[in-house]
């Protein structure tokens, strides 16, 4: 087995493992829709880490087919960010049905917020060190602009408990992390924007 295919398999298996723990979370919310109080910003976090995981399978498997770019430290910076996605989807709905709670909004306040954090922190270092390590497309002024707001909207998540305040940071942060993430990619493909 080639080193790339090694790599390869490394960074897919903790990806999968995220990915499954996300639909799992959301498989376990579903069954207790009758007994729980589901928490629409809880739900849409969980879509969107999801989203993200897949997002981040499809770039970084690409990228390991260009070995020359691919050092141990980016690849263990890659490995780094795949476990963030991993924790992220693991604490922002709950995992346990045994004991998932009577409203999914306090479980969201009380654990789910660190893993809007955490995906903060992904992004924050995601932004940096994938746009440039790996696909070496610089900062471009939406890169840097969703590298401060994307953290600074998850982390009022965090703080604030107003739930007004939190859909509306979650409407800002989806749609600067969508627009930044498509001229990613076509920075990637090598398409201007």
């Amino acid at each position: 087995m080639g080193v790339c295919l090694c790599r390869s398999v490394a960074l897919s298996l903790v990806l999968g493992l995220g990915v499954t723990l996300v639909l799992r979370s959301a498989l376990v919310a579903f069954r207790a829709r009758n007994e729980t109080k589901l928490d629409p910003i809880a739900i849409a976090w969980a879509v969107y880490i999801f989203v993200s995981q897949l997002q981040y399978w499809w770039g970084p498997v690409r990228a390991l087919s260009d070995l020359e770019r691919i050092t141990g430290t980016i690849f263990i910076l890659m490995i780094v960010l795949a476990v963030m996605l991993f924790l992220a989807g693991g604490l922002v709905l709950p995992v346990n049905e045994d004991r998932f709670p009577t409203d999914l909004s306090e479980y969201f306040e009380k654990d789910g917020r660190w893993g809007v954090l955490i995906y903060s922190a992904y992004w924050l270092l995601g932004v940096s060190g994938v746009n440039i390590w790996i696909h070496g497309v610089g900062f471009s002024l939406t890169n840097v602009t969703a590298a401060i707001l994307i953290p600074l909207s998850a982390l009022a998540v965090w703080v604030l408990r107003a739930r007004t305040a939190v859909t509306i940071l979650f409407g800002v942060t989806l749609v600067i992390n969508t627009f930044a993430a498509n001229l990613t990619v076509l920075r990637v493909l090598g398409i201007e924007d």
